[in-house]
């Protein structure tokens, strides 16, 4: 145990690539939190992106796996803080309803077109108020889910 512990704390071990490192990391913050009431959780930056992670892909997912009690996972209340430190919406229905607050009740009638947009590893995506950052540096942002609004139905 005393090996893993020390493989855990090097960053830049020569020895063992970092995603072994990254999972050690995940184990050791499990191991950190088994006899820790859930107020009083810490998690490692590891853990917390893939937290991030698994919720954007699917908040089913994500609740099913916070359901188990094999692991120690941050509440969406945790995730939705973390979203909003990197200006990341999770909820496009709240987005829509602010984006749309000032429109009038005809103009509330539009088609909104889902695309996927492929990226350079090395690129920010930008959107008018949203601001995704690249999250893991080892395993970069391809694409990018984007929401257009096309135009009023009227």
């Amino acid at each position: 145990m005393d090996k893993v512990i020390d493989l855990a704390s090097i960053e830049d071990s020569e020895n063992y690539s970092s995603s072994v490192i990254a999972k050690l990391q995940f184990i050791l913050c499990q191991l950190d939190n088994i006899f820790i009431p859930k107020n009083r959780r810490r998690y490692n930056i590891i853990t917390q992106i893939m937290s991030i992670k698994t919720h954007l892909t699917s908040p089913a997912c994500y609740a099913y796996l916070q359901s188990l009690e094999y692991l120690s996972l941050p509440h969406v209340q945790t995730l939705n803080t973390l979203y909003s430190s990197f200006g990341i919406e999770n909820d496009f229905s709240t987005y829509l309803s602010q984006a749309t607050s000032s429109f009038s009740s005809l103009e509330r009638n539009f088609i909104v077109q889902m695309d996927e947009i492929h990226v350079k590893s090395d690129i920010t995506y930008k959107g008018e108020k949203i601001c995704v950052p690249n999250l893991d540096p080892e395993n970069p942002t391809r694409s990018v889910f984007a929401n257009i609004i096309l135009d009023s139905i009227v």
